[in-house]
């Protein structure tokens, strides 16, 4: 089944009814930004073992380029590879320029 494209409440936050499954996004100024993140990977890994995140636009679902994510930026395809040096669980995100809102958290528990 498809993902329902995002859409903006008609009322306030604590007026909005939610459901089982939905997933909210908070948005400060969402009304000036042109995409909103969607980062989407592993979530184990090991050591020095190179992974590959994808980062899309969680309203039209396409990949978008030069986001940065651990310090690498997507490519045409919207993935980048990262790689961790330490054990323990990382908490990555993806950020693009002043035009984009912030992805959500992708926690990747990292082992020996």
């Amino acid at each position: 089944m498809p993902a329902t494209p995002p859409r903006y409440t008609k009322v306030g936050g604590c007026q909005q009814r939610i459901e089982a499954g939905d997933h909210v996004l908070w948005a400060f100024n969402a009304f000036n930004m042109k995409y909103f993140l969607k980062l989407t990977g592993p979530t184990t890994t090991t050591v020095g073992v190179p992974i590959t995140v994808t980062v899309i636009d969680g309203a039209t679902q396409a990949p978008i380029s030069e986001a940065t994510v651990g310090g690498r930026k997507t490519d045409a395809n919207g993935q980048a590879t990262v790689v961790f040096r330490s054990p323990g669980v990382h908490s990555i995100k993806a950020e693009r320029a002043t035009d984009s809102i912030r992805s959500n958290a992708l926690q990747v528990t990292v082992l020996r």
